[in-house]
């Protein structure tokens, strides 16, 4: 009786053993998400160069490593790979925790590859965020101008 005990213990020890082990690492998208989070810029920036190179049509990887590269004051690159990402998916969006500035470049690089609604819709949540900035009533102007909402503008 003692054997047969003593095997189901070490049977359940095995098998919540494998069980542990079995655990998937988070990928490299999860990852620069949670660095992001973390604030963490340059475990970001890595994490999701990562993603990127294993799925280069990954939108939501290029928009978060443009805030992860924004946040890292390298608005450039920021751009860079803000274009990238609304060129694959012009819907896809920033972070619920964007700042007015990312926000606010989103919308230029929105209107810099001719999406209005989109660049329109960054504009206003950079001035929810930001209510004088300047820089996004001009944009707005302007948006409406080059799409003949002049009424608008």
């Amino acid at each position: 009786m003692m054997t047969r005990y003593l095997r189901l213990i070490t049977l359940l020890l095995v098998v919540g053993l494998l069980a542990a082990c079995n655990t998937t690492p988070p990928s490299p998208l999860e990852e620069g998400k949670a660095a992001l989070t973390a604030k963490d810029s340059a475990k970001a920036i890595a994490a999701l160069e990562k993603a990127i190179a294993a799925e280069p049509g990954n939108a939501a990887a290029h928009i978060l490593l443009g805030q992860a590269y924004f946040r890292a004051e390298e608005k450039a690159k920021a751009e860079e790979q803000f274009s990238a990402g609304f060129t694959l998916d012009q819907a896809a969006a920033l972070t619920t925790d964007a700042t007015a500035e990312e926000q606010f470049l989103a919308g230029n690089v929105h209107a810099g590859l001719g999406q209005f609604d989109q660049a329109l819709s960054a504009y206003e949540a950079t001035l929810k965020l930001e209510p004088s900035k300047a820089g996004a009533f001009t944009n707005i102007g302007v948006v409406y101008y080059q799409t003949g909402k002049l009424d608008d503008a």
